[in-house]
């Protein structure tokens, strides 16, 4: 059965695609939809204001697309997958992007990466009254991630910003395609050269992080704050998180600022959908998502309790804590738990702070399981396990058996293995050299199983571990439990070289310059450049032996 709105929708196309002047009136909240998604397009929000001329549009856009325009394919793809119908769509977006239209080209990839693909038989049939917006959300279609990746590739190649930025999640994540951070790295960059505000945000965090960097607050807090004077919700988060954690020199009662300008974002709809605005082709305000939102809550709240910027209220804090807590919100449990296992204003309770940390990692939060794999508090903390009662006590008629309440109680290993999988690259790192070697972890004999071990090492690797990037260098210039691979060793060499790495700048250099040995004369001497320039760097970091093969041991 099709929504109100999902049967207003199709009578709005059919109307059109008849050429019959009906139109079924449309909410206001469907009108600010209509024009964040159309302004582009339509070059006015007063169409989208006038039902009737919204009408015409529309036949006239249809008649353009048919003869030829590329321009109007464009537009009349929009309009279609404004209409829920994602087959016509396709198939305008699809002519659209073979004639070399970039922003079709985008719209596809993003058709692909939504599980919108429609089959063959639904591209040829617009009579179809199936609402396939709400057919993907009931059924759960499987994105085709390979195509997606491909169109965003093509319309990037054209020159569109949004496409770099899609494509810098694909090489981030590995979506559709390996998991590349220097790519990744790239592709966020020359997006938000073209002032894409999620690139902007992207290449912040990989400088926050170290991905392929060296790891830079003051780099990452000038992206950030670029970002966020436009009213970026997930920069003005991470600027104000930067300045209460104490990363860069900025007054807390900045940081307080921007979170409750988020907060505030997201509690006053009228700052977003106000009429206030009189640009009809500026892009309105990013709203704040639920995990932006409560992201600002919790360090709000953390401010509070610690007297961050503001008088120490604890009560206060605790009680925003608390209340994100009761809607699900993980990290609050976690950072409650951190204020309990110091103290800070609070009174200390250090199994109060583990039993909480348990039971987040129970949920899926990544430092409460590698705390509690790697703390030796959490380990003291870890209640005896209960003997099992003699066996004449369980066959009484008196005996009952006790439940124990709260989560489970595991190994260390266990939760490092957890968060491992859950792409913890430390964990993978820890977890793989123990698996590896088959030593000990917390001081339990680990069964040693290298397959399992080179799996976590590669996935720590190309998580942005220096270590691991290191040791798997080496493993594949040596052969070492894997197969012999020069190129995937110069691969991850480079990586951590790109961070800073004084070891692996050292070996890159090394490498790059007997590679060039079998190279052609003019890839050779660019190798031997660039390999002597990553010497340069070791040395200017103290590398004894970079000295040395620089300058002989002169200095």
């Amino acid at each position: 059965t099709q929504s109100t709105w999902g049967k207003r929708r199709e009578g709005m196309w059919r109307a059109a695609c008849r050429r019959v002047p009906k139109w079924s009136a449309v909410s206001s909240r469907r009108l600010h939809l209509s024009r964040r998604l159309c302004d582009e397009e339509l070059k006015s929000r007063k169409m989208l204001a006038d039902d009737e001329y919204w009408l015409k549009e529309l036949e006239v856009c249809r008649q353009l697309a048919d003869s030829g325009d590329v321009e109007a394919m464009h537009r009349f793809g929009a309009f279609a997958s404004l209409a829920s119908f994602p087959s016509e769509a396709f198939k305008y977006w699809t002519k659209a992007s073979q004639l070399g239209c970039a922003k079709s080209a985008h719209a596809l990839g993003m058709l692909y990466s939504s599980g919108l693909e429609p089959s063959a038989e639904k591209a040829n049939n617009t009579s179809s009254n199936l609402d396939e917006f709400e057919r993907v959300a009931q059924e759960g279609l499987a994105p085709n991630t390979v195509k997606a990746f491909e169109y965003f590739q093509l319309a990037a190649e054209r020159g569109f910003a949004l496409s770099n930025h899609a494509l810098g999640i694909c090489y981030q994540q590995g979506i559709g395609t390996d998991i590349d951070l220097l790519l990744a790295l790239q592709h966020y960059e020359r997006a938000s050269q073209a002032r894409v505000l999620d690139a902007i945000h992207a290449c912040g965090q990989f400088h926050e992080m170290g991905w392929c960097t060296k790891v830079d607050a003051g780099k990452a807090s000038v992206l950030y704050r670029e970002a966020a004077k436009a009213n970026h919700p997930p920069s003005m988060v991470s600027l104000a998180r930067l300045i209460l954690e104490e990363k860069i020199s900025s007054p807390p009662s900045e940081a307080l600022t921007l979170l409750e300008s988020v907060i505030s974002m997201r509690e006053n709809d009228d700052s977003l959908h106000g009429k206030s605005n009189t640009d009809a082709l500026a892009p309105p305000p990013q709203a704040p998502s639920e995990q932006d939102f409560n992201a600002a809550v919790c360090l709000l709240a953390c401010a509070y309790v610690e007297g961050r910027g503001v008088s120490s209220t604890p009560e206060k804090g605790l009680e925003l804590l608390d209340d994100l807590i009761q809607n699900g919100y993980v990290p609050a449990k976690f950072a409650k738990a951190e204020l309990l296992l110091f103290g800070t204003n609070v009174t200390k309770d250090e199994k109060k702070a583990v039993e909480l940390i348990r039971e987040c990692a129970e949920q899926g939060h990544l430092d409460s399981m590698f705390f509690l794999a790697t703390s030796p508090l959490a380990q003291q903390s870890a209640p005896p396990t209960p003997l099992a009662p003699p066996k004449s006590l369980k066959q009484s008629k008196n005996f009952k058996k006790v439940t124990v309440e709260g989560p489970p109680i595991r190994k260390p290993f266990e939760y490092l293995t957890m968060a491992a999988d859950h792409g913890h690259p430390e964990a993978q790192f820890l977890a793989a050299k123990a698996l590896i070697s088959g030593s000990q972890f917390a001081g339990k004999p680990v069964v040693p199983d290298s397959v399992a071990g080179i799996s976590y090492l590669i996935h720590s690797a190309d998580g942005g571990f220096i270590e691991a990037q290191f040791m798997l260098a080496k493993y594949y210039a040596n052969g070492h439990i894997v197969e012999q691979d020069p190129v995937r060793a110069v691969h991850y060499l480079r990586l951590g070289a790109a961070q800073g790495d004084v070891r692996a700048q050292y070996r890159l250099g090394l490498a790059l310059i007997a590679a060039a040995e079998t190279q052609p004369q003019h890839d050779r001497s660019k190798a031997v450049v660039e390999g002597r320039q990553w010497l340069s760097k070791a040395a200017a970091q103290g590398h004894v032996e970079a000295q040395m093969v620089l300058f002989g041991g002169k200095q």
